[in-house]
């Protein structure tokens, strides 16, 4: 009887072809559940924009997609899905915790990501009021009007886009995101 060492390619069972868990899949199967973060899968270019994702209470991962009549999909991922990295867990409020208007106070100047930014972009960012540290970034979007909005989660409605955000109110810029359907 001869020993086999099992990491020996020659002698891999035959069957499936197994996957190898990253460093990333164990930081995504790590996140609690109801959670938004973004990350870049293993099917994406590694150069390629993170997009964002949903982790619910069962431990099902969905990437969120933006179709082009504006309504939010929840795109089952295929079992299981190697993500080459992990960005950040975002949060995405039930209601919008900040009175952009009224926060006059903490308008600054603004950010020049922000203006480098095309019509229908999605990035993460903070607020001007907002802690720079804070690893809780919000999901915003440039609409089609030149506006800015941040992505809400109503228990009613689902997703949804805030009122318009000055753009004086943002504080930091993160990551642009890809979420739109193809």
């Amino acid at each position: 009887m001869t020993y086999k060492p099992l990491s020996d390619a020659r002698h891999r069972p035959l069957g499936a072809t197994v996957r190898a868990v990253t460093a990333a899949a164990d930081d995504v199967a790590d996140l609690p559940g109801g959670v938004f973060f973004s990350a870049l899968d293993e099917e994406e270019p590694a150069d390629g924009l993170q997009g964002l994702y949903y982790k619910d209470g069962t431990d099902t991962v969905r990437r969120v997609r933006l179709a082009r009549n504006g309504q939010f999909q929840f795109a089952s991922l295929p079992e299981p899905t190697a993500f080459r990295s992990v960005g950040e867990i975002l949060l995405v409020p039930e209601v919008d915790p900040r009175a952009w208007a009224a926060a006059k106070d903490t308008a600054i100047r603004p950010l020049p990501e922000l203006a480098s930014l095309r019509s229908g972009s999605c990035f993460t960012a903070l607020g001007a009021n907002e802690n720079p540290a804070s690893q809780r970034r919000g999901v915003y979007r440039l609409g089609s009007d030149g506006m800015f909005r941040r992505l809400l989660k109503d228990p009613g409605r689902g997703l949804n886009w805030s009122d318009t955000i000055p753009i004086n109110r943002f504080g930091h810029f993160s990551q642009i995101l890809a979420m739109h359907e193809d």
